[in-house]
């Protein structure tokens, strides 16, 4: 009994094993490819290219202030790209465009130039003005964060004279080879960005060496994608490659020829002063251009498209074909290049029936502009009714005709107006029997109002048919209602040189 209360008498904690021991170890350490040197080579490093890029934040403050003052001259605001607008914006920015300096190539090379005449007479200032503007929101702010990203490597890594050389000399080296290659209408600082992608991918392929182990690799395969998709972007049918490929390859020229101060150490004496020289001189073209702009937005008021198209509005109501003529002329003179403008002049070519010009208008559209040509529902209707009118003899122009209208009638076979141009055009080219059916198809199911453009088409199909006294029958029965409805004259004078109708 005595041994049992013994051991009861033992605590748990007294019979429970003693606790192991942990072993102590010290605190791991995070592996590091670098030695300290190259750790502290790359801090020194960055903390320089990462400095405040005073003159690549000014160059971005003056874009963004010039694209203040477009919207303020009345730009139109475009959120993304600068398309879609109504007729009034897009001759806006043609006005703005054109007086501000947007890229040119038929005026920085005119006439006078390509003549090897008068050199000077080329507007060479575009060269550099198209470099401050911007079609639209997404364009500018685009173009300003890229400049951010590489303009500030450029500016710390070679200098602020460098990055001036580089910057303005890319501005106008891609505007020149755009003029050159492309002679389109163009604005944006892309080409100068760009200059600065091509001053980093430079660096990185001259500095490989030099350049910290642990960024070699951003310089060269991250600076390559850029370069890739850039490439691709240029591409793109709005896009002026010849303006970014212009930019990029004098860029890559600064880059290599111009020592960078982050690893070569500041330049010497002569190099400083070239380096001042240019950059003034860089400063003193860009003066330059922006002074010779603000001389021409005072002139604006005069080239407003406003008054010209309300005038034109109230010819068109008061149906005054002599005053909507030469307003639609004097706009095609202002606006030559805008194929809106083109449009309405052949749209009032065709109401005052100068068939013959309205057709050569057309053509020149469909070549310049075919998008907007095919976005015309009634584009080869209103081409081949033209043509039919115009050469009523000419047997290339009615095949012409022919296969406008049927394309147009295959987006719409039952439309009255393409089945009434149809049956012309068959009555032109002798096929009589299928223009009486296609013309009896366009009046069957109409009102008596409805058939002023059919019926004396009509009539002259039965004249050429032989089918005398349905034609008489039906020229008496409408003459009353339509004295002017189409080809009334013409049947008139058929029925009567055939002794069908007494003499006028």
């Amino acid at each position: 009994m005595s041994e049992e209360r013994d051991e009861a008498a033992v605590s748990p904690l007294e019979s429970a094993p003693s606790p192991t021991r942990i072993p102590f170890h010290a605190p791991l350490r995070r592996w590091n490819p670098l030695s300290e040197g190259e750790r502290r080579d790359t801090r020194r490093f960055i903390h320089v290219l990462m400095a405040f890029p005073h003159v690549t934040v000014a160059t971005i403050v003056l874009l963004a202030w010039c694209y203040f003052v477009q919207l303020f001259l009345e730009w139109p605001f475009f959120s993304f790209l600068p398309v879609g607008g109504e007729l009034l914006s897009e001759l806006r920015m043609e006005v703005l465009g054109r007086q501000l300096g947007w890229l040119d190539g038929r005026r920085v090379f005119n006439d006078a130039v390509l003549a090897g005449g008068d050199v000077t007479a080329g507007e060479y200032w575009r060269l550099l003005s198209s470099t401050l503007l911007h079609g639209s929101l997404f364009h500018v702010v685009a173009n300003c964060l890229v400049l951010f990203m590489l303009g500030r490597i450029v500016e710390n890594a070679y200098g602020r004279a460098p990055y001036l050389i580089a910057y303005v000399g890319a501005g106008i080296t891609g505007a020149l080879l755009s003029a050159l290659v492309t002679g389109k209408q163009s604005l944006g600082a892309s080409g100068a960005v760009l200059g600065m992608l091509g001053v980093c991918l430079a660096f990185g392929y001259r500095y490989r060496r030099q350049i910290p182990s642990s960024l070699r690799d951003y310089f060269n395969l991250d600076m390559w994608f850029f370069v890739v998709l850039i490439a691709a972007f240029s591409a793109l049918p709005m896009v002026d490659w010849a303006g970014h490929l212009g930019g990029f390859l004098w860029g890559a020229i600064v880059g290599l020829l111009w020592p960078a101060r982050i690893l070569d150490g500041e330049p010497g004496p002569a190099l400083r002063l070239a380096g001042v020289g240019a950059s003034t001189l860089c400063l003193s073209l860009a003066v330059v251009t922006m002074a010779v702009v603000a001389t021409r937005i005072p002139s604006l008021d005069d080239v407003w498209p406003d008054r010209e198209l309300r005038a034109l509005e109230f010819a068109m109501n008061r149906g005054d074909l002599d005053t909507q003529l030469e307003i639609a002329e004097r706009l095609e003179a202002l606006f030559p290049d805008e194929p809106r403008i083109q449009l309405i002049l052949a749209s009032v070519l065709l109401e005052a029936r100068q068939w013959a010009t309205a057709a050569e208008i057309m053509r020149d559209i469909e070549s310049e502009w075919p998008a907007l040509a095919r976005s015309q529902p009634y584009y080869d209707n209103d081409l081949a009714w033209s043509l039919f009118l115009a050469h009523p003899d000419d047997p290339r122009a009615i095949d012409e005709g022919l296969m406008r209208v049927r394309r147009n009638l295959k987006k719409s076979r039952d439309d009255h107006a393409m089945q009434n141009t149809l049956a012309f055009g068959l009555f032109l080219d002798g096929q009589l029997v299928a223009a009486e059916k296609e013309i009896s198809l366009a009046m069957k199911g109409r009102s008596r109002s409805e058939r002023e453009h059919d019926v004396f088409l009509h009539v002259r199909i039965l004249l050429a048919l032989g089918r005398y006294e349905e034609a008489v029958r039906e020229y008496l029965e409408f003459v009353d209602d339509f004295p002017q409805g189409e080809f009334r004259e013409a049947a008139e004078s058929e029925l009567t040189a055939l002794g069908l109708l007494g003499s006028p």
